[in-house]
């Protein structure tokens, strides 16, 4: 039975519980492009009973589990998702439940009121601001990571006090280790265990000691040692690799630099919680100012001390700084705020008054209640309802699998995988965004029915200026409400007819049908980079922007008619690129998805364009065929001398075969070069070659092996082609090599080998 004195206590905790409640299952979530794009493995293993990745950017980790972020909350959604829950309620659950937890942890310890309800009041402010200070009930990790970060805080400070209590350090421990391995940056975490063994001895004595040290090692390595063995060591070099790309080059000072620069952006965010700003715009480190606080409070130095390793490796090791990263010391700090001003404003009524003292937790809360709720931009857009919440993920594809048909074969960025309404799908980033391949624009479009291409501010790539020069047309679209990322439309080779579309706001589903006349319209248009982009969702204008290459937006809108130009503002200052009268018609948004979900085969992912149904191969460009009148010069080249090296193979069949070693830009083979100094002009190397699998390219180098110019990768191809290298001096050219272009090992067949120059010349 809980004590009288704890009946506020309890009362706050059961507002903190509601406002996580809410905040978790009754509002949008926004998330960018990560929120879709992590849901990619939890998808692979509620459908397919594997945690992998393959829509990750660029394939690097395509049957690898997420090697990005440790895959230890994507597979708790993915498990969710598999026992039954629907991707809305299955990513927010494993959050939910650790801050639940620890809830129940600080109202069953042994704190004092002041310290319960000022650790309380952290819960409920990161669950009343929202958004505002990051997405906690989505598919990234920071959640889970924050949530059992405190868990093991707790656990650990009240086991102190409770005469060194060992289930209680021995479960701090494990959630503490949990944190931990939530995220690379958190991996010190674990650390804030040391304080409370260092202390134990020191209090106790090292006899007395020993059963607490037992407990705190226990609990750390039930979490620790599994995931040591089944992840870390299994896939470090991929997991370094990874941390590496995203950190790139730096240092302790470019960490704090960046983490000022930080707080010095959200300082001028307004939508950022006002407490937060304020203490940031001091220039003071949040964790020290945090540790001051809890530092003045008897109970709470332990805390004090074990939070700092998560927070100084996220100040001074995470040069490579997200807002997301901000999240944790911002909880604490409201946390140490709430505490130090409740512990010591209860010292001065025990002082001062005390017999009001035994009314303090009560006349505590009000003013709590009031700071958590009043305002709250959580609450604001919340929507409190017995009907079941759908993901946009879920709306998206169901309205993709409408515009598209059946089997559709579709190509995207990787927050697209679940949008475009593909059957088969694969990433694009590596032939369109990166250009790393060899390919004719018609011939690679043919083996696809669209390309997804979704509303991304600040960023350019071929797909819109395809869209733009008429290479690319408008199939379909949906315009999502709560995520920006999730504004998207399918681009085809092939014009469309009808158009159709979907667009949502407010949870009502829209069906736009092309029918030449009728009250709304579709427009296309290349317009100012400082045009108004027309969304306007609440006046029933929705749309998507994207940057084209020379500096202007292309808009896609869908508005009332008489929104656009030249009756309205929207596209005035435009180059029209189309327009499409139609109707906008409600849709049952619950039946469409529960359709969907009923009879849509699961959506099958692939390393690249070569893997899709019906591939036929995607060409060369002109840059990578020689001139028709090209002379080709004898003696040059000598491809039966090709060798093998770094692992590669070469049999032959007669024709040579090369097998290629895994890894991007491996040397596999080469053969020689003869009398390069007798070709005194520009020239291009010609290989007759098919590539049979994976992605292959070829290069001149010097005898000594470094590299003087490289084709880009070249896909399978369902025949020989002949593919030029164009040298401006083959003079110090030693021999031709052979390199792989994928992660995977591949394979091709060499027919020729041979040095051209213009008809003029030699």
């Amino acid at each position: 039975m809980i004590a009288e004195g704890q009946k506020p206590v309890v009362c706050f905790a059961l507002l903190v519980a509601l406002l996580i409640l809410l905040s978790a299952y009754f509002t949008d979530r926004n998330g960018l492009s990560d929120e879709p794009g992590f849901l990619n493995p939890p998808y692979v293993l509620a459908h397919y009973g594997k945690l992998t990745f393959p829509a990750y950017p660029h394939d690097a980790f395509f049957d690898l589990p997420v090697i990005t972020h440790p895959p230890i909350h994507t597979g708790a959604i993915g498990l969710f998702w598999r026992l039954g829950l629907p991707p809305y309620y299955a990513e927010a659950t494993p959050a939910a439940l650790l801050f639940f937890a620890a809830i129940l942890i600080i109202v069953f310890s042994i704190f004092p009121a002041p310290v319960k309800l000022g650790w309380l009041f952290a819960i409920g402010f990161l669950a009343s601001s929202g958004e505002t200070m990051t997405l906690c009930f989505g598919s990234r990790p920071e959640g889970d990571l924050l949530a059992a970060w405190l868990c093991g805080l707790l656990l650990l400070e009240s086991g102190r006090l409770d005469n060194w209590r060992a289930w209680r350090l021995f479960a701090g421990a494990f959630f503490l280790t949990w944190a931990s391995g939530t995220h690379y940056y958190a991996a010190p975490a674990f650390l804030g265990a040391l304080v409370y063994i260092v202390w134990a001895i020191r209090s106790l004595g090292w006899k007395a000691a020993r059963g607490r040290i037992a407990a705190i090692c226990g609990g750390g390595c039930l979490f620790g040692v599994p995931y040591l063995v089944l992840y870390l060591l299994p896939y470090f070099p991929d997991i370094r690799a990874a941390i590496q790309g995203n950190q790139g080059a730096g240092g302790i000072g470019l960490s704090i630099r960046r983490h000022m620069d930080m707080y010095a952006a959200w300082t001028r965010e307004l939508y950022h919680p006002l407490l937060i700003r304020k203490a940031m715009s001091l220039g003071i480190p949040l964790c020290a100012i945090s540790a001051v606080l809890l530092g003045s409070i008897r109970p709470l130095r332990g805390l004090a001390l074990a939070a700092l390793p998560l927070e100084l490796a996220i100040f001074l090791f995470a040069w490579h700084k997200m807002t997301y990263y901000m999240v944790h010391e911002s909880v604490l700090f409201a946390g140490a705020v709430a505490c130090f001003v409740l512990w010591w404003c209860h010292a001065f009524t025990a002082r001062s008054r005390p017999r009001l003292v035994r009314f303090y937790a009560w006349v505590a809360t009000a003013p709590l209640c009031f700071f958590l709720i009043s305002g709250s931009p959580m609450l604001a857009k919340a929507t409190v309802t017995f009907h079941q919440r759908f993901h946009e993920i879920e709306v998206a594809q169901a309205a993709g699998r409408m515009i598209m048909g059946p089997h559709a074969r579709v190509g995207g960025r990787w927050w697209s995988w679940s949008s475009a309404g593909a059957e088969h799908w694969f990433d694009v980033e590596h032939d369109l965004l990166l250009h790393s391949t060899l390919f004719d624009r018609a011939t690679y479009l043919s083996n696809v029915d669209a390309i997804e291409a979704c509303d991304s501010p600040d960023e350019h790539n071929d797909i819109f200026d395809w869209w733009a020069d008429g290479t690319l047309h408008l199939r379909g679209f949906f315009f999502g409400q709560s995520n920006y990322h999730m504004r998207c439309v399918q681009l085809s080779s092939r014009p469309p007819a009808p158009l159709t579309g979907y667009a949502e706001w407010d949870d009502q589903l829209y069906r736009f049908q092309e029918d030449g006349g009728a009250g709304h319209v579709v427009l296309t248009a290349l317009c100012p980079a400082a045009a108004d982009d027309g969304h306007a969702p609440w006046a029933g204008s929705f749309s998507a922007v994207y940057n084209t290459g020379d500096g202007r937006k292309l808009i896609a809108v869908l508005a009332p008619r008489t929104y656009v130009a030249p009756a309205g503002r929207m596209g005035q200052g435009c180059r029209e690129l189309s327009r499409t009268p139609g109707t906008l018609i409600p849709v049952d948004r619950r039946g469409l998805v529960e359709w969907s979900r009923a009879h849509v085969a699961p959506i099958h992912f692939y390393r690249g364009i070569d893997g899709m149904p019906g591939y036929h191969g995607i060409g060369l460009p002109p840059e990578a065929i020689a001139p028709p009148d090209a002379k080709r010069v004898e003696g040059i080249t000598d491809l039966p001398e090709i060798l093998p090296s770094n692992g590669g193979g070469v049999t032959r069949l007669p024709a040579i075969r090369v097998h290629t070693a895994p890894g991007f830009g491996t040397f596999s083979a080469y053969f020689p070069v003869h009398n390069a100094a007798s070709i005194p002009s520009s020239c291009w190397v010609v290989l007759k070659i098919q590539v049979r699998k994976g992605r292959i390219g070829f290069g001149l180098a010097t005898p000594e092996s470094s590299l003087i110019a490289t084709t880009k990768a070249l896909a399978p191809s369902p025949s020989p082609q002949s593919v030029a290298l164009k040298i401006e001096d083959l003079h110090t050219a030693g021999r031709i090599v052979i390199f792989n272009q994928d992660q995977l090992a591949g394979e091709a067949d060499v027919l020729d080998a041979a040095v051209y120059v213009e008809a003029s010349g030699k």
